[in-house]
């Protein structure tokens, strides 16, 4: 299901920018070969905790690089956690007249009982205006009624000798840089170092709208921004809360990883173009991906922090699903599957567990698909078919809390099965090594949205230097200028990532599938599509009209003759213009992820040779190229690919 935000009549003015360059052919890797390779091992990884010290070493006093600790630490490694409750108090609620979980009154009308404004709301404070709490997902003006579970904000640090970095999750959809920025700026007042302190957020549908989309850009009374800054304010307080407490909470550790790909753990887990039984075609690994090429990410990780005592102290666990299973159907707050999963790691486990997502985009979501049940002690629900036979799966049939916790689930027991066979392992080499990126605003429906004040960003901290942003000085009378974000390559001994600000796509960082249906479908239009006697495996939404069509001929129009451009994709299809590989491949250590929505969330990363510049957001027309609407810029992946390498280049 797509994720669609009306935005409004005004915007129909506003006219999309440019058009892209021919795209070359690129040399890319395969998923499986990473993930697959379990000869390699890992500089650092050697099976046995180095002896820990316990003096500690004064957080004030300056290590030989002349930077001061934060904290107090000895000898080896140290690993702290803490989490902050979060969760929107005191808001508005409103009375649902038609069922449709959505605010059909008017802000500045308590009462409601008017033909324009039918739904009365509980004027808590007596101002007259809807203070409720807009939930990020889906519909405009999904207005949350209750709480089901905290909205939390989880830090984990991670420290050896000198070195540290503090990763944070937040249940949000997605925070905006300068709230990061202001929670890095009071932490370095506190001793830390801002680039070494790395904001993410879980991307949960169900949270608090952080943005600004989710309200109404044009209510009777004016233009409606879904965010509240005061509660934005708040998540800033709480992310330096619980870096300072995590910080004071690290303790000498042992260290454990282990990665599984999902759709490895059960047939039930894939469609069958994929080998699998679920009845989603397009099923892998527990991922619906309903964006063309269907391609996942659907790598589990995990790492484990054992204390002295032998009991667990945190958990990191990564893996690539939108956290969108309750769907659209619920007015109450929640961080999605991420709560169930990590509420069960840490049943399981104990100590308290950090999310942290993957590559979010293109669309990596179990929304849509069938995934099996479980009861509530855990276990599968099983079906007996009609007419006998050994008993099924009982498969999952609508969005909602079940399936969530069924994902939830499935993710969990992965965790722990990982961990229990996973590798001990140092953090050593400890390597955080960042840089600055700036990412131009050309979506024209971005650029109005920024002039209007719906996003929560202080339009000041735009960059319109030219030396840095050479796209503003054309980039229309609309365009705030470059949106700076830092991106991150970080080595903790077997364990290594790179970040994103945004919703990546998996091919940006795993590279291409060396599947033979997929080359022969990339290259090759004529082998893609469904029905009509097709039946694509990775291009099923292909129009079988566009199949003697350069791609090329998309650039300037909807339509190219008979083939509607809208779900027509690159052939061949590639993720990059150069020829440089997948960037997974240039990560040295043995666990390799990546972390969306670090530092900003500025929407999709889509592969800029596959990025049509013509669908809208204002219009409706974005066919399969949906996310592209929703990304600030073409350049997006190009940009951040030219950072990636810089980052990788000794």
């Amino acid at each position: 299901m797509r994720r669609l935000f009306f935005i409004g009549p005004l915007l129909l003015a506003l006219a999309l920018l440019g058009c892209s360059s021919d795209p070359v052919e690129s040399t890319t890797s395969d998923l499986d070969m990473v993930l697959r390779d379990t000869a390699e091992v890992a500089q650092g990884v050697d099976g046995e905790p180095d002896a820990l010290a316990l003096d500690g070493v004064d957080a004030a006093e300056p290590d030989a690089s002349g930077r001061a600790l934060p904290f107090t630490i000895g000898d080896g490694d140290w690993v702290g956690v803490a989490v902050v409750d979060a969760t929107p108090e005191g808001f508005e609620t409103f009375t649902d007249l038609n069922g449709n979980h959505v605010f059909d009154g008017c802000r500045t009308e308590p009462a409601g009982g008017t033909p324009d404004c039918p739904e009365p709301y509980d004027d808590l404070n007596a101002n007259k205006d809807f203070d409720g709490v807009f939930i990020a997902g889906f519909s405009e003006l999904r207005a949350a009624m209750t709480v089901h579970d905290p909205i939390e904000v989880r830090a984990i640090v991670f420290a050896r000798g000198p070195e540290y970095i503090a990763i944070v999750s937040v249940d949000v959809i997605g925070l905006a840089g300068d709230r990061i920025e202001r929670a890095q700026t009071r932490l370095a007042e506190m001793g830390w170092d801002p680039e070494r302190v790395i904001v993410t957020s879980t991307h949960t549908h169900q949270g608090p709208d952080t943005r600004g989309l989710w309200g109404s850009p044009f209510d009777t009374s004016g233009v409606w921004s879904g965010a509240r800054p005061e509660y934005n304010a708040l998540l800033t307080d709480r992310i330096v809360e619980a870096v300072e407490l995590a910080g004071k909470a690290v303790q000498p550790v042992t260290l454990k990883a282990g990665a599984a790909r999902m759709r490895d753990r059960s047939e039930w887990f894939n469609g069958e173009p994929f080998g699998g039984k679920s009845p989603s075609r397009r099923m892998q690994g527990l991922l619906n991906d309903i964006r063309d090429p269907v391609i996942v990410s659907d790598q589990l990780l995990a790492v484990q922090a054992l204390g002295m005592d032998g009991e667990t102290v945190a958990t990191l666990v990564s893996f690539s699903g939108h956290p969108e299973l309750v769907g659209d159907q619920s007015n109450a707050l929640s961080a999605d599957y991420v709560y169930f999963l990590r509420q069960l790691v840490e049943t399981r486990l104990g100590g308290r567990s950090v999310f942290v997502p993957e590559a979010l985009g293109g669309m990596q979501s179990t929304l849509g698909g069938s995934i099996p049940m479980v009861n509530e002690d855990g276990t599968w629900a099983m079906t007996t078919p009609e007419g006998g036979g050994e008993p099924v799966p009982t498969m999952s049939a609508a969005e909602g809390f079940d399936h969530a916790r069924a994902a939830g689930t499935h993710l969990a027991d992965a965790a722990v099965d990982v961990l229990a066979s996973g590798d001990t392992f140092t953090l050593e080499p400890f390597v955080v090594s960042s840089t600055l990126m700036h990412f131009p605003t050309d979506n024209g429906s971005f650029q109005l949205l920024f002039s209007l004040g719906l996003f929560d960003v202080d339009p000041n901290l735009a960059v319109k230097d030219p030396d840095v942003c050479p796209w503003f000085t054309n980039g229309g009378p609309l365009h705030p200028g470059c949106v700076p974000a830092t991106i991150w390559r970080v080595r903790l001994g077997a364990v290594e990532f790179l970040t994103a600000p945004g919703e990546l796509t998996p091919e940006l960082f795993w590279g291409l599938p060396t599947d033979p249906r997929f080359v022969e479908e990339s290259n090759d239009p004529s082998k893609r599509g469904s029905g009509e006697g097709r039946e694509s495996v990775y291009f099923p939404a292909h129009p079988p009209a566009c199949d003697s069509t350069p791609y090329a001929e998309c650039e300037n129009d909807l339509e190219a003759g008979a083939c509607d451009c809208t779900d027509f994709h690159v052939w061949p299809y590639v993720a990059r213009f150069t020829d440089a590989v997948a960037p997974v491949t240039r990560l040295a250590a043995k666990y390799r992820f990546v972390i969306s929505n670090a530092d900003d969330h500025l929407g999709y990363i889509v592969p800029e040779p596959d990025f049509n510049r013509r669908v809208s957001a204002l219009t409706g027309e974005t066919g399969d190229h949906y996310e592209d609407t929703n990304s600030l810029t073409f350049r997006f992946s190009t940009l951040l690919d030219e950072g990636w390498q810089r980052l990788l280049t000794p």
